[in-house]
């Protein structure tokens, strides 16, 4: 297992591409090793992503182990990981930005700062149009 001070936004964002999906609401990443999703859970609430392990579903097949899950579920928590971590994907980054659009509250502002920059998501209630945007 990686020492906390290993684990950077690359290599959580790698995980997440390879064994990472979106749900509705939520992401989960998923491996057999727990320490490995507890080391990455740490990193996120370092930066203010609030996330749990929890146990899921019957054993992975090939080796019979069970399956762990790194869950984040809370709006602001899912715009911190995209600001931060993200996806490499384009697919699942797309996917993330239509649920963050989709889950926008109207006439509501989200700003997460990351290295100096505010990004925001913005939701227009009149024409319901909403969309994310770099800000200075």
């Amino acid at each position: 297992m990686p020492r906390l001070s290993e684990i950077t936004a690359d290599y959580i964002s790698g995980f997440a591409d390879a064994d990472g999906c979106i749900s509705g609401y939520r992401i989960d990443i998923t491996n057999t090793d727990r320490e490995i999703l507890a080391g990455m859970r740490d990193w996120l609430r370092a930066r203010g992503i609030q996330c749990r392990i929890i146990a899921g579903g019957a054993p992975v097949r090939r080796n019979h182990k069970q399956a762990y899950h790194l869950r984040i579920t809370h709006y602001t928590d899912l715009l911190r990981f995209r600001n931060i971590v993200g996806f490499r994907l384009h697919s699942k980054r797309e996917k993330l930005d239509i649920r963050l659009i989709e889950g926008s509250k109207p006439g509501k502002l989200y700003c997460i700062e990351e290295h100096d920059l505010a990004f925001h998501m913005l939701h227009d209630g009149a024409s319901q149009e909403r969309f994310l945007c770099n800000c200075l």
